[in-house]
């Protein structure tokens, strides 16, 4: 079953009608896409962040109903206060199953390299990518089996594996992880032919 997300239209624009808005504890927002004129919103920030908390996160594709309209949207942008954290403007952008988007997508590493147990520290240079696909074809995240990795070693975004027809939104390649030799004992015990410091 689609997840729907409820909200009220909002006639009213500006910075003093937003924040009545927010006096009110709804956010403010916009919704636009293909085809469809851009419409004001209100929504409740409890069942935005319920959405925003599900394992695809911004995304998600679920029906946004408005009175007696419903769109299949995206959240595209959400507005946050730099120091409460809480939101304060969302934008939707209605998609349909073929449509092209570009959505950061988190990297998901599994099992744990030799490297690392050889005394290295796994690092991940990126959290996540930039990846351009159909809406239809949007993974939860990309997964990548670390175990065969050495110490020094790197893996490229051009060695991740994507779904079908999709692609790394970047025109150049870029280090996503590697096995790094760690400072301290914990190095010297990791580079072959290291002397060994005795106990004082």
């Amino acid at each position: 079953m689609s997840l729907v997300l409820t909200a009220e239209p909002r006639v009213e624009l500006g910075k003093s009608a937003a924040h009545r808005i927010r006096r009110r504890k709804l956010v403010p927002g916009v919704c636009y896409g293909k085809g469809v004129q851009p419409f004001h919103l209100a929504v409740e920030p409890d069942a935005l962040a319920r959405i925003l908390s599900t394992p695809k996160g911004r995304n998600m594709v679920f029906h946004l109903a408005v009175e007696d309209k419903s769109h299949p949207v995206m959240v595209q942008s959400v507005q946050r206060d730099p120091v409460k954290r809480a939101m304060l403007h969302v934008d939707f952008l209605v998609v349909s199953s073929d449509d092209w988007v570009m959505v950061d997508v988190p990297l998901k590493v599994t099992g744990k390299s030799e490297g690392e147990k050889a005394g290295g520290r796994l690092e991940l240079v990126r959290r996540s990518v930039d990846l351009r696909c159909q809406v239809k074809d949007i993974p939860e995240c990309i997964e990548y089996d670390v175990t065969d990795l050495q110490i020094g070693q790197n893996v490229p975004a051009s060695k991740l594996v994507l779904p079908e027809g999709s692609e790394i939104a970047s025109k150049s390649d870029f280090v996503v992880l590697q096995v790094v030799v760690p400072k301290g004992k914990a190095a010297e015990a990791a580079v072959p032919g290291a002397p060994v410091k005795a106990e004082d």
